[in-house]
């Protein structure tokens, strides 16, 4: 009896019981980091998705308020526009070329319009 305290006295090292509880709690604690990542992930795919529905849907209304503006609207000035030296909205004069005109606004106090041929 003497030499079995005498040796648990000087044993260096951990048991099988807290070597499995350690590892439990690293379990644990990879988990739930686990589980944050997945969220995290899972929100940044979302907010993704989300962005580029928004800049679709900005080039999209960027290409209608273009067309409505070539369509001859002015922005509610008053007039619809034509092209230098045309007498109509619509010309048609042969079907090797197209050209148009659109009002642009680049700030308020440049406002001018553009010709395209």
């Amino acid at each position: 009896m003497i030499t079995l305290n005498a040796s648990r006295r000087y044993q260096i090292g951990s048991s099988l019981i807290e070597l499995m509880i350690s590892s439990l709690i690293g379990l644990m604690v990879l988990g739930i980091i686990g589980s944050i990542f997945i969220s995290i992930q899972q929100t940044a795919k979302e907010k993704s998705l989300e962005l580029n529905l928004l800049q679709g849907l900005n080039i999209t209304l960027a290409v209608m308020k273009e067309d409505i503006q070539r369509a001859g609207y002015d922005g509610g000035h008053g007039m619809s526009l034509k092209l230098s030296g045309a007498s109509e909205t619509i010309t048609v004069s042969g079907a090797s070329s197209i050209g148009f005109v659109y009002f642009r606004d680049d700030s308020p106090l440049n406002k001018n319009y553009r010709n395209i041929k």
